[in-house]
């Protein structure tokens, strides 16, 4: 994925789905981004973007009363064990606010993210404590004119100060933003993304050192409903395809099917596929994992989940 630093979650994917992507969000790559931006790992994760996230607000989040939790318990269906939890908090307007997790369900969290909002419901600030032992290492802040992001400061080493200026251009279906890494007030890296008139990605390019030249390009495509089914990824810009990867979708009873095929060196020959059966609501009800695209099932895992108000 991208090398530049991305906000921790694809936020987007949190707000537009609400309750059903508390889970669908957590469980599937093709939500759009693990490392959030195109792409996702070879196997089903429970994380689906590289987290990241910004100083003083301007605004406060909404009121803590009447707040929505959802937890999620991931299980490996042969052993009957639960392998990891997690927990993901709302707000009264759905909105992510908080999501803690267990990678080893030992009963300790092992990871916690917060968002804040300002009061026109954008997202202004994003930390994480990757150890969760209550100091923010990472943080992202976001501001805006209008509706419009126009820049984020970041500190991503793990010290007070910020390391990191982003700016946002938008112009129709093409947004873009540029990376000021030293805060010297020059471009380091430059990434310009590409939507067609319904906000799917159509195209990323990422340029490394701003010389003007792509480093990496990534082109998806999607079906009439707006589903992603194909992405192709070219990581050094060689006019070569490095990855690919297809989705399909069926039914299967009172379960709907999402299948991710990937060629992890484009050699036109599948090496991973997983399996997710959805429920109706959009949460993920189990997934299977073929970890050599050899017809079994290596890995078999159940997501149980519960949202309850607070």
């Amino acid at each position: 994925m991208s090398l530049l630093a991305r906000p921790f979650f694809n936020h987007f994917v949190w707000t537009s789905a609400r309750k059903a992507c508390c889970v669908a969000a957590l469980t599937t790559g093709a939500c759009g981004g693990g490392d959030l931006g195109p792409g996702g790992d070879d196997a089903p994760g429970v994380e689906t973007t590289d987290p990241t996230p910004g100083t003083e607000l301007p605004g406060s989040i909404a009121s803590p009363l009447e707040r929505h939790r959802c937890e999620l318990a991931v299980v490996n269906a042969r052993s009957g064990s639960v392998v990891e939890r997690h927990t993901t908090i709302f707000d009264q307007k759905w909105r992510l606010i908080r999501s803690e997790s267990d990678r080893n369900a030992d009963g300790v969290v092992d990871r916690i993210e917060e968002y804040e909002y300002d009061p026109a419901d954008h997202l202004i600030r994003e930390t994480l404590d990757v150890d969760a032992d209550g100091a923010v290492e990472d943080w992202w802040q976001h501001f805006f004119e209008g509706d419009s992001r126009r820049y984020s400061d970041a500190d991503l080493d793990d010290d007070p100060e910020p390391d990191l200026r982003r700016t946002y251009a938008y112009a129709g279906t093409t947004d873009s933003f540029e990376d000021d890494w030293d805060l010297d007030g020059s471009v380091d890296a430059r990434v310009v993304e590409r939507h067609d008139s319904n906000g799917n990605l159509l195209s990323w390019e990422e340029d490394v050192d701003a010389d003007g030249a792509a480093d990496s390009r990534v082109v998806q495509r999607h079906d009439e409903l707006d589903r992603i089914v194909r992405q192709d990824a070219d990581w050094n810009a060689d006019e070569i395809i490095d990855r690919v990867e297809t989705w399909d979708y069926a039914e299967a009873g009172d379960l709907s099917t999402t299948t991710w095929r990937v060629d992890v060196d484009g050699d036109g020959g599948i090496d991973v596929v997983t399996v997710h059966y959805v429920r109706s609501d959009g949460s993920i009800a189990r997934s299977e994992l073929d970890r050599d695209a050899d017809g079994v099932v290596d890995l078999l895992t159940e997501y149980e989940m519960s949202c309850f108000d607070e």
